[in-house]
């Protein structure tokens, strides 16, 4: 009698494991979320999306040093003084303290540099002073690009 009780409990529940397994696989975010990305990916969008970059040196008010940070990079964009700051790190929970972070460190900027948070990797762009908004439109869109993918 035991077992023709258990039989449907176990039926059941694999069975309302297969349906939540089903719904969140069809979810391209829940996915992405799961994605970690990585310098060299990142630096394949920017070509993709038609950006030319050269690597300098990071300027220390851009420097961090937290748990988790795998790589930090900082770029001259196209030559129109705008700069590109990439950081990765081992979990996208690491990469919001790293965003603390940096907003704690960057506080006393006269400028707003704009974050950008994808995934487990956080962009920073500063137009240099230009104020070039048909470039931070390219730079929102190379976001909202990675974002998707």
């Amino acid at each position: 009698m035991r077992n023709h009780i258990r039989f449907p409990l176990v039926f059941i529940g694999a069975l309302l494991l297969c349906m939540s397994l089903a719904a969140g696989c069809s979810n391209d975010e829940f996915h992405m979320k799961l994605r970690l990305l990585d310098q060299e990916w990142i630096e394949n969008k920017l070509i993709q999306e038609g950006f030319s970059f050269e690597e300098k040196d990071l300027f220390e008010i851009y420097r961090l040093d937290v748990e988790g940070l795998r790589s930090q990079k900082a770029y001259e964009l196209d030559d129109n003084e705008s700069s590109l700051y990439m950081y990765i790190f081992d979990s996208e929970e690491e990469q919001f303290q790293g965003r603390k972070q940096l907003e704690r460190q960057t506080i006393a900027l006269s400028y707003k540099p704009a974050y950008y948070d994808i995934n487990n990797a956080l962009l920073i762009y500063t137009d240099g002073g230009v104020q070039d908004d048909s470039y931070k439109e390219r730079i929102d869109e190379l976001a909202r690009n990675m974002r998707k993918k």
